[in-house]
């Protein structure tokens, strides 16, 4: 086992020197240099074009060491349009799991076949929804069917004690209703709980004016009736302006359930500038609801910041693109509120090098690029 996946690394590295002008890739690595000098990654990506197919070797270091080998293909095989890969560790040169998948398009129908297989070492972190102890190894057959507007999936598992079935769902969406109100519904059914739920979904439904109005979801079980609403915020507000809310609700169990507010937890501002020029503007007033709306990248108290996205041709005939932030805390002793300025440039040095420097106020200072050939 040692042998044969030095061997596929070596290949994947070197080439073969007799076909190396068919290679295509590309080359990554990063590192940090403040506060102190330090080597973080690097990945070469290796592809073969063969007979209409792509093979594809990912290498990838860290600090760490040699830390992946995955390999994938992808190609068409008549009416099929197939790829699938294999995942390694080299670290304890072990398999770690593999998968394929194949797609047929017939008379309007789609048909998406996926199998997927992993080791008992390498297990998902969701194993335990489709077995009921540890297993040495899990395969998981996903078929999804698509014929505009329904579409249903089956999922069959096998835990080394042979292929059961686990779910199935079915879906159909934008179906219209009255008004310019569409309607989504979904119903779905479990091999340990039989009926699992159904769901029905109200799109666009009491607008009120200024393009808002509101998602309303009614979601049926066993147990009982869940209600969401979601309100929205379309045309300009939804372009250029977007506010972050949630319903305050009183009332519970078999009561009725009454509207309290809306509360607001913050708003983003997204102005054009020019071609590839951007403003952006983002507060929260509690800053601990961020995470529900987005990834931002807010440290300690922070709760707001502002961005400037800027681009320009460079000498070379590619493009620079520079985003500039600055962020601001509730804590007193910053001056004006700024807790910290970061900026990140990316500079392409030719038409396939180029090189991007990410900087932050707290003394952070990292260097990346990406070489593709």
């Amino acid at each position: 086992m040692k042998r044969a996946l030095a061997i596929l690394a070596a290949l994947s590295v070197f080439g073969c020197l007799g076909m190396a002008q068919m290679f295509t890739g590309s080359w990554s690595a990063s590192m940090v240099i403040l506060p102190s000098v330090s080597f973080t990654s690097t990945t070469l990506v290796l592809t073969y074009d063969m007979a209409g197919w792509a093979i594809t070797s990912t290498t990838g270091y860290t600090s760490s060491g040699y830390t992946q080998q995955d390999f994938s293909v992808s190609g068409t095989l008549g009416a099929l349009s197939i790829t699938g890969g294999m995942e390694f560790d080299p670290t304890a040169v072990a398999y770690e799991s593999a998968w394929v998948e194949a797609v047929l398009d017939f008379a309007g129908v789609n048909f998406d076949l996926t199998i997927t297989h992993w080791d008992g070492a390498y297990l998902p972190s969701n194993w335990s929804d489709y077995c009921e102890q540890t297993p040495s190894a899990l395969m998981v057959y996903d078929l999804v069917v698509t014929a505009d507007p329904v579409m249903a999936g089956i999922t069959f598992a096998d835990c080394c004690t042979g292929i059961v079935f686990h779910d199935l769902w079915v879906s159909l969406s934008g179906l219209s209703l009255c008004c310019g109100v569409t309607y989504d519904f979904e119903f779905a059914f479990n091999k340990v709980d039989g009926f699992d739920y159904v769901k029905f979904s109200l799109n666009d439904v009491f607008p009120i004016c200024c393009g808002i109005s509101f998602d309303i979801d009614v979601t049926f079980t066993v147990d009982g009736k869940t209600v969401a609403v979601t309100p929205k915020f379309a045309g300009y507000g939804e372009a250029c302006f977007e506010l972050y809310a949630d319903l305050e609700t009183e009332g519970g169990t078999n009561t009725d359930l009454f509207l309290d507010m809306i509360r607001i937890d913050g708003w983003k501002l997204y102005c054009e500038l020019a071609d590839c020029n951007w403003l952006e503007i983002v507060t929260f007033l509690s800053e601990e609801k961020a995470p529900d709306y987005g990834i931002y990248d807010f440290e300690d108290d922070e709760f707001e910041y502002i961005k400037l996205h800027f681009c320009g041709p460079t000498c070379c005939g590619g493009t620079y693109e520079v985003e500039l932030a600055v962020y601001f805390t509730e804590a007193s002793n910053h001056l004006f509120g700024i807790s910290r300025i970061g900026a990140d440039l990316t500079w392409p040095i030719a038409d396939n090098f180029s090189v991007t420097v990410e900087f932050d106020s707290n003394n952070n200072l990292s260097l990346s690029w990406t070489f593709t050939f």
